[in-house]
């Protein structure tokens, strides 16, 4: 997993600032604030618009403190954004943990086939985030869940994905 850290630097990730906002928009507008309206906050962020799994927990927590009974859709937003996948936990994460968070058990072979081109090979960083873009972050991805975009409302995930992809390559 240590491998996989590593493939992503910190601005792979949503800024401080961004997520300052996120946490103050649902603070603000707790009742009125829909699934649809927290996916269509999060892509205003376009390519930022990327958490990681700590991150999620944040957000979900301070939904959690503002509703009483959180509509499940929510967790399908968040987490769908999340990159380390392999860093959920179902305490933290809750119900997006068990659509889209990588388990060392059921979906250990997901972090290998992630990290190892074979079982002697390692992949590079940029193969890693090629690997999360085909896989994970793509229209077709075979570890795209929930039942495709309607839960997470992430029709815009692989455009961002492919950006941010470009923007850390091009360095």
């Amino acid at each position: 997993k240590r491998k996989l850290d590593a493939a992503f630097p910190a601005d792979a990730y949503m800024s401080e600032t961004h997520l300052r906002f996120m946490k103050a928009l649902i603070t603000r507008k707790s009742s009125a604030l829909t699934p649809k309206a927290l996916a269509d906050a999060f892509d205003e962020l376009e390519s930022h618009s990327f958490i990681s799994a700590a991150q999620a927990a944040d957000l979900i927590s301070t939904l959690q403190s503002s509703n009483d009974n959180l509509d499940y859709k929510y967790y399908h937003v968040i987490c769908s954004r999340v990159i380390d996948k392999w860093n959920m936990t179902s305490t933290a994460h809750d119900i997006g943990y068990c659509y889209h968070g990588w388990s060392d058990g059921v979906d250990g072979q997901r972090v290998q086939e992630a990290t190892r081109t074979t079982t002697w090979s390692w992949r590079s960083d940029s193969e890693i985030r090629d690997f999360m873009q085909t896989h994970v972050f793509s229209a077709d991805g075979r570890y795209w869940t929930a039942g495709g975009y309607g839960e997470t409302h992430a029709e815009k995930l692989p455009q961002f994905f492919t950006a941010y992809f470009r923007r850390l390559s091009s360095r």
